[in-house]
């Protein structure tokens, strides 16, 4: 850890009574790299023995995953000061600099402790239903 992130930690505030917040966005199609919430969302093939470590995929991977399939989602840390909600369940919070780390831009200078919900599922047995370089899994809301 740097400097930097010490003194972010030392920073932390507790979530305010009646705080609400959201990761994602169910209506997005497409990744974008530059965009913070994009790449806050990240699917991971897990490893079997043998296998070769491989990176996070944006997007559900185009192979099979023997040793299952991770989808993890971070949160924003970084908060307005002022609002517990928005209409939008997510402008009243942003992603800091390095995503799970770093600064927080100007507009929202509070800090919370960065969240990460993760997700493990078993998706071997599906491995006859895939196409090559395709993948059977949508995910699924409403």
């Amino acid at each position: 850890m740097d400097w930097t992130d010490y003194r972010a930690c030392k920073k932390l505030q507790p979530f305010p009574k009646g705080f609400r917040m959201i990761a994602g966005d169910s209506n997005r199609r497409n990744f974008t790299e530059s965009i913070r919430e994009d790449r806050a969302v990240e699917f991971i093939c897990l490893l079997t023995d043998g296998e070769k470590g491989i990176d996070p995929f944006n997007g559900f991977p185009n192979r099979p995953c023997n040793g299952g399939l991770q989808i993890r989602i971070r949160f924003p840390s970084c908060w307005d000061g002022k609002n517990v909600d928005s209409p939008d369940h997510k402008s009243h919070v942003a992603y800091p600099s390095r995503l799970d780390t770093g600064e927080c831009p100007k507009t929202h200078p509070h800090r919370f402790v960065s969240m990460l919900y993760e997700a493990t599922f078993s998706v071997e047995r599906f491995n006859d239903l895939r196409k090559t370089g395709d993948q059977p899994f949508v995910l699924s809301q409403g």
